[in-house]
């Protein structure tokens, strides 16, 4: 090992040790250098107890007392890294501290386990997904279950023309749909829908279009001529265009929650309605997506009936213009 990793493992050992001692008025910081010694013997030296008693005149001492501070560090350390205390550096130190050692005792078999547990949320936490990668993708990091994926699977091949029945499905094909839609899709229960939610709004996808407020307030200003009912012109826009929550809205306009949700709701379905007579293209279909997606987060669900054909033809109409069929 390294000099310079090993003198890094050392002080995060002596680190570690004083955080899982803190409350033990028995140990000093004599005691505390002496344990950290046994804990560096044990996985750094590859010595057994017995040595390590021989080694620091531990004559006071048993092999079980040796063994009893190597599972008390591990158990703490099982403990915070359990719990998210952790950063990957420190984990990548305890990982090394295992790998130095074989053991069958149980503290070691669990501090393993946590650990691992802890890499794959890490390697999780940093995947970059492409638009284009198939969904089976996400299966494989256990991102969505395999009924999740089957029932994906079901719906584009009971969507696509038989031509293309043999396409396979990908993260585009999932990332710009209305989160309404997903309600529409057979066998789709709650648990199913949480993973693909917790997918598109969770993780970094290369190549995804990201509508942001100026494409927002082109798609109120190309429509909202046609809508006769927004003598509220200001709270559409602060509800689209500003970051202010909606309770902050309530008090600065002195208006009711509901009155606000309720305005919007006519708004988003008056300009769903406008699809069917005017040529949208996909930009804007995805910017009409992210509004009715944002409000409906706002509203506590995603599962509005008033939405249902609509979000349907969107998503309908997003996958034809995606796949080229337009």
């Amino acid at each position: 090992m390294q000099d310079t990793i090993k003198g890094e493992i050392h002080d995060f050992i002596m680190k570690s040790y004083k955080e899982s001692v803190r409350n033990c008025s028995d140990r000093n910081d004599q005691m505390v250098i002496h344990d950290v010694s046994v804990i560096e013997k044990y996985f750094l030296d590859g010595a057994d107890s017995f040595d390590i008693m021989r080694e620091l005149a531990m004559s006071p001492y048993s092999s079980t007392a040796v063994m009893y501070i190597i599972d008390r560090y591990l158990n703490h350390l099982s403990n915070v890294a359990s719990h998210g205390g952790y950063t990957p550096d420190e984990i990548y130190f305890i990982s090394t501290l295992l790998g130095a050692r074989h053991s069958n005792r149980k503290a070691y078999k669990e501090c393993a386990e946590v650990i691992a547990q802890c890499k794959d949320e890490y390697k999780k936490n940093n995947l970059v997904f492409n638009i284009f990668d198939p969904i089976e993708k996400l299966y494989e990091f256990n991102l969505i279950s395999r009924r999740t994926l089957n029932c994906l699977r079901g719906q584009f091949d009971e969507s696509w023309d038989n031509d293309e029945h043999n396409r396979r499905v990908t993260v585009e094909d999932i990332i710009y749909m209305p989160k309404k839609w997903l309600y529409n899709i057979q066998n789709m229960g709650n648990k199913c829908i949480s993973e693909i939610l917790a997918f598109v709004n969770n993780y970094t996808i290369y190549g995804r279009i990201i509508p942001t407020k100026e494409d927002i307030k082109r798609v109120l200003e190309n429509t909202i001529a046609n809508i006769a009912i927004l003598e509220n012109n200001d709270i559409i826009n602060m509800y689209f265009l500003s970051d202010m929550s909606v309770e902050d809205m309530c008090k600065q306009l002195r208006m009711e929650l509901d009155y606000i949700q309720r305005l919007i709701s006519k708004v988003l379905i008056q300009m769903c309605k406008s699809i069917y007579k005017n040529e949208w293209d996909l930009l804007d279909l995805i910017t009409l997506s992210s509004m009715i997606d944002l409000y409906m987060a706002r509203s506590g669900t995603y599962n509005h009936l008033d939405y249902y054909h609509y979000t349907q033809y969107i998503a309908d109409r997003i996958r034809n213009l995606l796949s080229s069929k337009e």
